[in-house]
């Protein structure tokens, strides 16, 4: 594709803000926008959202939402609480939101052998449900996680 400069009066800086500008545009084509979200499940003014393309969901309702995610090893956090369509939320750390023994081994969710399997989103009535489902391959212990939220 010929990147339009070309000419005696087209001076070098405008061909690389013309090659920029192109690309720029190539590049938004074809990848997803960064932050864009997805409804999973609404029932009434509660839902379920998922970060497009991130293992990152909120739970809520018009008054409060509750934000978890995987970190980039796996392990199950909460993000966030607080209310919906205000800046600022609680943030609590970084430790595990679940973490529990089995004879002697610890087993934390979407670390070591006990990998995250799936995310389902539903909606009953005026309630909507998040389960994050996690299975350990060497005790075969499948554990589903739970976060609803009833609207109003």
């Amino acid at each position: 594709m010929p990147i339009p400069c070309r000419g005696l009066s087209a001076r070098p800086t405008d061909c690389v803000r013309s090659a920029a500008a192109i690309f720029a545009v190539l590049l938004a084509a074809v990848a997803p926008a960064a932050g864009d979200i997805s409804e999973l499940a609404r029932a009434g003014d509660s839902f379920v959202l998922q970060e497009n393309g991130q293992r990152t969901w909120s739970v809520g309702n018009d008054a409060v939402t509750f934000k978890l995610g995987l970190t980039s090893n796996g392990t199950l956090n909460t993000l966030g609480l607080g209310r919906t369509g205000y800046e600022g939320e609680w943030k609590p750390g970084t430790s595990a939101d679940l973490s529990f023994l089995t004879g002697s081994r610890r087993l934390t969710p979407g670390q070591g052998t006990f990998a995250f399997t799936e995310a389902r989103a539903s909606a009953d009535g005026d309630t909507v449900r998040l389960e994050l489902v996690f299975e350990d391959s060497t005790s075969m212990i499948r554990v589903t996680r739970n976060y609803a939220c009833t609207a109003g």
